[in-house]
């Protein structure tokens, strides 16, 4: 069941896969097995005709205070997979996208030999908050940073980027959390991402 949200981040949504366990369980939500999907992006940059992921990476633990990523199922250290998107046009939500995810990820199933039986994945619900939540109330920081240099260190120092308190409340919910993030970032670290 594929969970979707809007982010702070214009154009950003954040996805997530939960194992169906039935209508009755009362055993904790787990994630579901999305290795192949991840592999393939890890090795492309695409899963199946799924061209507008910007990255896979693991949830952080909305509960717990630091950088904790939320463990995918009870017992286990696995984390649980996220999967970054880019809107490619105005009709493009967290819903929409949500359900293109779905859709690919039952269509990769099939023709992937890591499934014993092909799975059917299902968009599930669109968890989008009014107003959307900063990125980093979904990814841990590295992430966020990694993400903000894919998308601002090409053509921004550093500086510029955490002068931006649109920017900064955008990945950590506040200029000053953006600022504490950012400041070991040297800026001979911020281009090479490029």
């Amino acid at each position: 069941m594929v969970t979707s949200s809007s982010t702070l981040v214009e154009n950003f949504d954040v996805h997530w896969v939960t194992k169906y366990q039935g209508v009755l369980s009362q055993n904790p939500p787990e994630s579901a097995f999305v290795y192949p999907m991840k592999k393939a992006y890890n090795e492309t940059q695409v899963i199946g005709d799924l061209n507008i992921v910007k990255s896979v990476t693991y949830r952080r633990d909305p509960s717990k205070e630091g950088n904790v990523e939320l463990i995918g199922q009870h017992g286990t250290t696995f984390g649980w997979d996220c999967f970054v998107t880019e809107r490619s046009n105005d009709t493009d939500d967290a819903s929409s996208i949500g359900k293109r995810i779905a859709a690919e990820f039952t269509k990769f199933g099939k023709n992937n030999s890591a499934f014993k039986n092909a799975p059917v994945y299902v968009f599930h619900k669109d968890v989008s908050s009014d107003p959307p939540k900063p990125l980093n109330y979904f990814l841990c920081d590295i992430e966020c940073i990694r993400l903000l240099m894919l998308q601002y260190a090409e053509e921004n120092s550093k500086e510029d980027v955490m002068a931006d308190d649109g920017i900064m409340t955008a990945y950590f919910g506040s200029p000053e959390e953006g600022e504490r993030v950012l400041e070991d970032v040297a800026e001979s670290d911020w281009r090479p991402l490029n």
